[in-house]
């Protein structure tokens, strides 16, 4: 039986428009303040002003074009203006949609794409995301225009044919006697698309009615008459607005109630803690609409906020559950005002009302509060109604505030709302109970359902262990996550310990055994941060607590013993144990240094051992393939499902969920980049919300882009930090960065975080890979580098530079490289420059492709071994006119990669362009080869040879290319290209030279590298078929000739 609320409002079935300025009480020109620009308090607009600008507004629409149920999209900043963009849009008719004025050039085009806007309007500050997003979607720069967020003196401003928001407002004569669009159906006419983040894939548009707003503002009045009520009378109600107003939130809060309840609203453009305080205290703010970061803040900082909340009357906490804890630290800076903070819940599926509490009872704390008015509840238990108090469920709910659905989404739709006997149900995905069973039940909110963790066969609620783990003194905030430990979930804490506090993992260990039940102990561990990533209007995304930086993660035994053979499993485990207790990595090398670890020497072996086992991503000894297999076909149904360029690629495949790579197809890299570069970024499986954008040559064409999100870029850089331990780095070295920085290529900044990444102490030299090898012999010398991370090309470069000079290195004890294979007479100009170093690869890997393998520390620098907990390695050869793969050793082949830690865009069955052999399969180990068929490599810049032809074709024309033929040697240590063309009649003169000058404006990189005198000048020969190097056995024509193994 649903619970309904206690109490009911009249719903009048009119246009929003009409519910907040059609009263009476907003007469034609009520003077009374609704908006000032809490940064610069001479800004304001009155209540009539704010109407009068809306309908001038909405008159400049109409004469553009936009017709009534037409979406226009608002990015843009907090600022006075801003309701009445939102206003002016409704009354013209149209829908409302509003993005984050943080979004991304992708992201917002998403959202225009999705909702199909017609106008794009936008502050001035964010004008080129916006002109980026119209250019991604195909929308004319004439239908954008920008506002000033301050005021209105920007008119016949713009910016490259984008227009001032000027243009479109009317004469106030003609606003004045304007009609705004009265729906003939309020209940089912749409005004605004909120897109709501959801819990899986992209965000979808929530589909709010003009009724279920007004609902949403009478349920409203009655809680201001409520809290008037409450405090013996009417009083002089001001606000503060510092959340984003394209919020549901801000948007129900600030732009349509306050103005209709006459409170006088203070819009901060920015948020910021400390101006929040001064404006409250310099304005008087008497109501706060706040979220649970901004509390958190409030109570850390008690000292600074002192007595400057004294007028506050009322505070409403939303956007998240509160912690029971940290409300009644939060309440005790308003004992003197006898303020309680009241929680509230709601969705943007339920225009943000979902509960509300009675001002005039003493509360319930931890409670959000009873059923909103004219709304009812159910608990439900799979398909069985709950109908008993304090028993946990998931909340269903039922509101005329209730949305009509996912925009342009019946599938979501479906899935969210379910009708029964007439009533449309949400599923809210929230696990609740009730304290009592009948109206004026109050509601408690436990968990998210999605975020449920399943113990042992036991439910597990993170939120529970986040209330039990603030009620420590030496804990200021947490977020707890379910951690897959050899298929098990397990609790994990992050923590944010008080600041000066010696608490350690341990410590937290042994006070929660005795607080919980064996199974809610925190075996996942606990990761020390300095804080827990949160927005102003969310909680924790516990997908993001992951990508913290580990610092304390306390392993389990049983999480350690899979890292170890069995030798030295025992020895291992005891001195991780030690290490976990003392909480200090130094004291553990010396007693860890003693026993068999795999992977090194010394104290390589033991930081080595240690790091792996705390970042849970590599294993030393090599993970059944049934494992990997598993995680494959996790990562197939994924991307599928997410991402529309593998839905194609996959849609023939059978979904048996036990294919093997052989059963994938191979990606083709022109569908592939093609796909990532369209407007949809089809490739990818969600739009990009953290991380980095980073350049790849990806095996074809000019250089593209990859795009890593923030867990993906520090599980990429943990590899790599393994990488630089397999190749000699040692405790204390002082690591000199010679990769590239700069135009978006990555290699210098993954290097910089792999060595903070790095188990054991180490000082980073950030020099770079462009500077003048004078300046970089000097700073190897005064800053004392022992070891040096570069590609190959610098060094050849420095080499080069300090030979003539009899300049050596004899510090450096470590010279790692990446990026390319290494010649002999590399190796041996190298070895001069640092004649004390062990020479490896510190990494086999790409941009695009990912971290595949370290060095197999074997002599040869060309061996490398796979992490084979981080990729699927295959080389394919020829079998019968098929690329089929080979376990045999010393069979050349194409390396074909899956990377199994990327999940934002997938790389499965991905052919690097790389040839290999492998030397023992079963140990992983292979030896990289150079480039293959396709593709020639000249230091560290990719070529593709069907791009190449495409120039020559280019600059020829019609005149026909018969054969064509890329000859690589090696000339006084530099790599040298050749370009054979043989054509069916004389080519025009000067041919040759423009085909390099194209060359050099597609690829700048290969420029430099001539101009630096890295890579010899590139050459283009016109001859005959004859004069060309065919197979000898076939008399195939190939169309590169590598030599540079015969003349190194």
């Amino acid at each position: 039986m649903p619970i309904k609320s206690r109490w009911s409002t009249p719903t009048p079935r009119i246009s929003l428009p009409s519910w907040v300025f059609g009263s009476e009480q907003h007469g034609p020109h009520n003077e009374k303040i609704a908006f000032v620009d809490a940064d610069d308090p001479k800004n304001t607009l009155t209540i009539w002003e704010f109407e009068l600008y809306s309908k001038r507004l909405a008159v400049g629409l109409r004469c553009i074009g936009v017709t009534p149920g037409d979406r226009v999209l608002v990015f843009s900043e907090n600022g006075i203006f801003v309701p009445c963009l939102f206003f002016g849009i409704i009354m013209a008719g149209a829908i409302y949609t509003g993005a984050s004025s943080s979004s991304t050039s992708l992201e917002l085009s998403y959202q225009l794409k999705d909702s199909g806007a017609k106008v794009l309007i936008t502050s001035t500050n964010l004008i080129e995301t916006a002109v980026e997003s119209a250019r991604i979607v195909g929308l004319e720069k004439s239908h954008i225009f920008h506002q000033s967020t301050r005021s209105l003196q920007c008119n016949n401003w713009f910016h490259d044919g984008v227009r001032s928001w000027s243009e479109l407002l009317s004469h106030a004569h003609d606003a004045e006697s304007f009609q705004w669009f009265e729906p003939p159906n309020p209940e089912t006419a749409i005004c605004c698309l909120n897109y709501s983040s959801g819990t899986t894939g992209r965000p979808k548009g929530v589909e709010v009615t003009h009724f279920a707003y007004v609902a949403n503002g009478e349920a409203h009045l009655l809680l201001h008459r409520l809290q008037q009520e409450a405090w013996s009378g009417p009083y002089r109600a001001r606000a503060l607005c510092f959340l984003p107003l394209n919020h549901v939130a801000a948007q129900t809060t600030f732009i349509v109630n306050c103005p209709k309840m006459g409170v006088e609203t203070y819009i901060m453009r920015q948020y910021s803690f400390n101006d929040m305080l001064s404006h409250i205290e310099k304005y008087q703010i008497t109501e706060l609409m706040t979220a649970p970061p901004i509390i958190s803040s409030l109570v850390a900082n008690s000292v600074l906020v002192g007595d400057r909340l004294r007028s506050v009357k009322n505070v409403i906490c939303g956007t998240a559950p509160l912690a029971l804890s940290l409300e009644q630290r939060a309440n005790a800076l308003f004992k003197d005002n006898r303020v309680v903070i009241r929680q509230g819940w709601g969705m943007t599926e339920l225009t943000c009302l979902g509960t509300m509490n009675d001002p005039r009872l003493a509360g319930s704390p931890g409670s959000v509060g009873e059923t909103a008015p004219n709304s009812a509840i159910k608990l439900m238990n799979g398909a069985t109604e709950i109908t008993e108090a304090n028993k946990q469920g998931e909340l269903w709910y039922t509101s005329p505030t209730l949305m009509a659905g996912y925009w342009k989404n019946a599938q979501a739709t479906g899935e969210t709302i379910i009708e029964q006997n007439g009533i449309r149900w949400l599923k809210t995905g929230d696990i609740a109970y009730i304290d009592s069973w009948g109206p004026g039940a109050n509601i408690y909110l436990v968990d998210r359902c999605k975020e449920i963790l399943k113990v042992k066969g036991f439910q597990v609620a993170p939120a529970e262990l986040e209330a039990i783990l603030a009620t420590h003194p030496d804990i200021i905030d947490s977020g707890v996550v379910g951690i897959n430990i050899h298929g098990q979930d397990l609790p994990r804490a992050y923590v944010v310990r008080r600041p000066g506090a010696c608490l350690t993992a341990h410590n937290i260990m042994g006070w929660m055994k005795s607080k919980v039940a064996s199974y809610k102990r925190l075996d996942g561990g606990i990761v020390f941060t300095d804080a827990i990533p949160r927005t102003q209007t969310e909680n924790y995304r516990p997908s993001s607590l992951p990508q913290i930086r580990l610092s304390s993660l306390l392993p389990t035994p049983t999480e350690i013993k899979v890292h170890f053979t069995d030798c030295g499993a025992k020895e291992a485990v005891r001195a991780f144990l030690s290490y976990t207790r003392s909480q200090d990595l130094h004291e553990c090398l010396p007693k860890a240094e003693r026993y068999a670890v795999p992977g090194g020497s010394g104290q390589t072996k033991a930081a080595a051992a240690i790091h792996l086992t705390l970042t849970g991503i590599v294993s030393i000894v090599q993970p059944p393939k049934g494992d990997q297999y598993l995680r494959l076909n996790g990562l197939i149904a994924e991307a599928k499902q997410k991402s529309p360029f593998y839905s194609d690629l996959y849609r023939d495949m059978a979904a048996t969920g036990q294919l093997t790579p052989r059963e994938v197809p191979l990606i083709d890299h022109s569908k592939y980049w093609a796909a990532y570069h369209d407007s949809e970024r089809s490739v990818m499986t969600s739009c990009q919300i953290d991380g980095v954008l980073m350049k790849t040559g990806g095996t074809t064409g000019t250089p593209k882009f990859t795009s890593y999100s923030q867990i993906e870029l520090l599980r990429t850089a943990s590899l790599l930090a393994d990488g630089l331990l397999h190749a000699g780095l040692r405790a204390g070295d002082r690591v000199a960065n010679l990769f590239y920085a700069g135009d978006l290529y990555g290699s210098f900044l993954l290097h910089i975080l792999s060595v903070i990444s790095l188990p054991i102490p180490a000082i980073q030299i950030p020099i770079g890979g462009l500077m003048a090898p004078d300046v970089t012999a000097e700073l190897l010398r005064t800053c004392h580098a022992t070891a040096v991370l570069s590609t190959i090309t610098s060094l050849v470069r420095l080499a080069s530079y300090c030979r003539p000079k009899q300049e050596r290195f004899l510090s450096v004890t470590a010279v790692m490289f990446g990026g390319e294979p290494m010649f002999d007479d590399q190796v041996t100009a190298v070895a001069y420059l640092f004649p004390n170093a062990t020479i490896r690869s510190c990494i086999y890997g790409s941009i695009d492709a990912g971290v595949v393998a370290v060095s197999a520390g074997s002599p040869d620098p060309a061996e490398h071994i796979v992490l084979s907990a981080a990729a699927i390695v295959e080389i394919l050869v020829d079998q019968d006119g098929e690329l089929a793969p080979t376990e045999q050793p010393n069979i050349p082949g194409t390396l074909v990669v899956t990377n199994l830690i990327r999940d934002l865009t997938p790389v499965i069955r991905y052919p690097t362009g790389d040839r290999a052999e492998w030397v023992d399969k079963s140990a992983g180990v292979f030896r990289l080869l150079g480039r293959n068929n396709h593709a020639v490599r000249l230091g560290p810049v990719s070529l593709d040879i069907s791009h190449l032809r495409q120039l020559a074709r280019a600059v020829l024309k019609t005149v026909a290319i018969e054969a064509f033929q890329v000859v690589v040697t090696r000339q006084d240590s530099k790599d040298a290209m050749e370009i054979m063309i043989n054509t069916a009649e004389p080519p025009p003169a000067a041919s040759g030279n423009a085909i390099i000058e194209m060359l050099n404006e597609h690829r700048p990189m290969l420029k430099k590298h001539i101009e630096m005198g890295l890579v010899a000048p590139a050459k283009v020969c016109f001859k005959s078929i004859c004069d060309m190097k065919a197979n000898p056995r076939s008399g195939k024509l190939p169309e590169i000739i590598d030599l540079r193994l015969s003349t190194a």
